[in-house]
């Protein structure tokens, strides 16, 4: 239901903007993303596995955004982020069970989100402006552990985990000189299909270039 509720609210902005104004006006940005993931634990024999000490569970880089600013306080979205990482762990608690070496784990993974979000501003004085988020996402998510002897990689498993998010978010965006401005955004998303991490904050500082 939260999913068919987010999907509408979108759907809702998006089809109020596109009736707010005959001429929308067009704009781009760049800004740098983090999100942290939820990672999920696991368990082997009554051992607790943290998922974030397996997987990376911060992904930061570069993102890239445009939109189309529909007027009254309307505006839709889509942007790109992609990043990978590597993590290596050196204390899983468990051993090889035929030379009782300890087992340590390094892993790759790479996340890649397209989204679309539905943005609501609020003028709060002639340069400043507080908005609300409404998005929806598509998530690809792969991630390649080895698992280590001394070192050495006795095993490895490759998963490639995709699917969607919806998320509501919140910001501030601040107009800096003519067509330019700078804003912050924190978005909370929740995940379909993605066996890995149910949940993310997203967070992302940008600039944004109106035409």
């Amino acid at each position: 239901m939260k999913k068919i509720l987010l999907s509408a609210l979108v759907l809702f902005a998006l089809s109020q903007a596109a009736s707010a104004a005959a001429s929308p006006k067009p704009y781009v940005g760049i800004g740098y993303q983090l999100n942290a993931l939820n990672i999920n634990d696991d368990s082997i024999n009554g051992i607790v596995l943290k998922g974030d000490k397996f997987l990376e569970d911060q992904l930061s880089n570069i993102n890239v955004f445009a939109g189309l600013d529909f007027g009254n306080n309307l505006s839709a979205e889509l942007g790109f982020f992609r990043k990978s990482g590597d993590k290596t762990n050196n204390s899983t608690g468990l051993a090889w069970i035929d030379n009782n070496n300890a087992l340590t784990t390094k892993s790759d993974s790479t996340l890649q989100i397209i989204n679309l979000d539905g943005i609501y501003s609020s003028p709060v004085a002639s340069t400043f402006k507080l908005l609300a988020i409404a998005s929806i996402s598509q998530i690809n998510y792969k991630y390649d552990i080895n698992f280590l002897d001394n070192g050495a990689t006795r095993a490895s498993v490759s998963i490639k985990d995709n699917g969607f998010g919806y998320g509501l978010g919140i910001g501030f965006e601040a107009k800096l000189i003519e067509n330019l401005s700078a804003r912050v955004t924190a978005k909370y998303v929740k995940t379909a299909s993605i066996d890995a991490f149910d949940d993310m904050l997203i967070y992302n500082f940008g600039l944004k270039y109106g035409f």
